[in-house]
């Protein structure tokens, strides 16, 4: 039983350690270094707050993961942080109406191959819940019945008429849904890895592909879908990986940003999906889960087949029903970043190695053993990329142009974005990568555009011969049009 004695007494023990933690975090610089007891105790008093806090390195960490942190600051910039983010998510979340894009004044013209396009765009100021550190907003894109269908990676759904685009500025409108009714942790709505990661719409039907929380602090890369209309979205889980990956596992490492997600229309009766292995490596290799592949996933019965394996974090995907070939893009580490291609894609499973296999580097301290990844891909029977990119361009989405864009002729015209940082060693970053293919799918042509921001999404409107492209760096809506 505790008297009042004990009780001030506790209480005063208490807040001589927080103030004497509070001083040495003010100067001490931003780390915010604290003893490890001070945070257990903290964390019954104060949940909401003391979350945020690093076990490994007792740092207040506000974006990324608790392995992974990009950010540190201040425990009481942390707790004004925190707040705001709640305030914006209360906000957020009893938000309905419209958000305004802008036209960029600035319109680029480049040369591509034997033409000449136009590239210009629309800002928006709405679209401010970043998922990465340099975005400012992260935002998924698809065409129907001429509009344009925006998914903020934190679960707002909108819609642009495709005819708006010719006015100086334009609204775009939201569409209801039952989103958070499925999604409930707090984590997917603020600034962190959880989020959409892509958006798929086919025969009617729109295909969300999220961060799910499976079990508490267990997450994998999950579908869900609605039959979609302008007004309203009523979500119902689609497709859902029986593994997932615990925070805290045996292997040591996660990160929510190794995630895949993108989703691709492969007949009528099926959908082609990527999943990434969360940084449990040895996963990719594995064939009895779902992680780290690229899978075959029946619209009729859920039920998925593995079409590949040995993948990292898949980030673009495009089916090419023509050619009967698959193309897909790839996340590297340190390098490596990957343009992947399958003939024949359900003719036999394919391997593209990782983690044995890898154009890049280790990371320090990285998984389980020592030796550096092998460069060779061929030599353990993996399949090689098409091209890959040391150091890492930060590889996005993948189309494939009609020959009608840029001229006819029976070569395949591809398209790929990038999102990693500025710097002289990185040409090809934050750019429009162009390469047009052989009949024997050699690379006969190659060309960087440099666009100078994330590009999160690409979409090729065939009926309207466009280019849609999110911009993430300043939360733009972009089109590539043929002057």
């Amino acid at each position: 039983m505790f008297t009042n004695k004990k009780i001030i007494i506790l209480i005063s023990s208490f807040l001589i350690i927080l103030i004497t933690s509070f001083t040495y975090v003010k100067f001490n610089g931003l780390r915010g270094y604290v003893s490890g007891n001070l945070i257990k105790i903290s964390r019954f008093i104060s949940p909401t707050f003391f979350k945020y806090w690093i076990d490994n390195n007792k740092s207040v960490c506000v974006i990324g993961e608790y392995d992974n942190c990009l950010e540190f600051v201040t425990p009481l910039e942390a707790h004004k942080f925190i707040r705001k983010k709640e305030q914006i998510i209360e906000s957020l979340r009893a938000k309905t109406g419209e958000i305004e894009f802008v036209k960029n004044l600035r319109f680029e013209k480049y040369n591509l191959k034997n033409k000449k396009i136009l590239f210009k765009k629309f800002q928006s100021k709405n679209l401010s819940i970043s998922k990465h550190p340099g975005a400012k907003g992260n935002t998924y894109i698809e065409y129907f019945n001429n509009n344009i269908i925006l998914a903020m990676a934190n679960g707002f759904f909108s819609f642009v008429n495709f005819n708006d685009l010719e006015d100086e500025k334009f609204k775009s409108y939201m569409i209801s849904s039952n989103f958070k009714k499925i999604v409930k942790y707090d984590n997917f709505y603020l600034s962190s890895g959880y989020g959409i990661k892509d958006i798929y719409i086919h025969d009617n039907k729109i295909y969300v592909s999220y961060s799910n929380e499976k079990k508490i602090d267990c997450f994998n890369t999950a579908i869900m879908v609605a039959e979609f209309n302008f007004s309203y979205l009523d979500f119902k889980k689609f497709y859902e990986p029986e593994l997932c990956v615990k925070k805290k596992n045996l292997y040591g490492e996660f990160s929510m940003f190794h995630s895949g997600g993108r989703i691709f229309g492969y007949d009528k009766e099926h959908l082609i999906f990527t999943s990434g292995e969360y940084r449990y490596r040895t996963l990719a290799q594995m064939n009895d889960n779902d992680l780290g592949k690229i899978l075959l996933i029946s619209i009729k019965d859920n039920n998925a087949k593995i079409i590949s394996l040995g993948h990292r974090n898949p980030q673009g995907l495009y089916y090419d029903k023509e050619n009967n070939i698959l193309f897909s893009t790839e996340h590297g580490p340190r390098g490596g970043d990957e343009v992947n291609i399958m003939t024949n894609p359900l003719k036999k499973i394919r391997n593209y190695g990782w983690p044995i296999s890898s154009y890049g580097e280790k990371y320090e301290g990285s998984g389980i053993g020592k030796k550096d990844y092998a460069k060779s891909h061929k030599e353990f029977g993996f399949e090689e990329p098409l091209v890959f990119f040391t150091p890492s361009i930060g590889i996005s989405e993948i189309i494939k142009i009609d020959n009608k864009f840029i001229g006819n002729n029976d070569d395949i015209h591809l398209l790929f974005g990038s999102m990693g940082r500025k710097s002289e060693d990185r040409k090809g970053s934050q750019s429009l990568h162009y390469l047009i293919l052989s009949d024997d799918l050699r690379i006969k042509f190659k060309k960087i555009i440099k666009i100078n921001e994330r590009v999160r999404d690409i979409f090729y409107v065939k009926d309207k011969n466009v280019i849609l492209l999110y911009l993430e760096t300043t939360g733009s809506l972009a089109v590539i049009s043929i002057i």
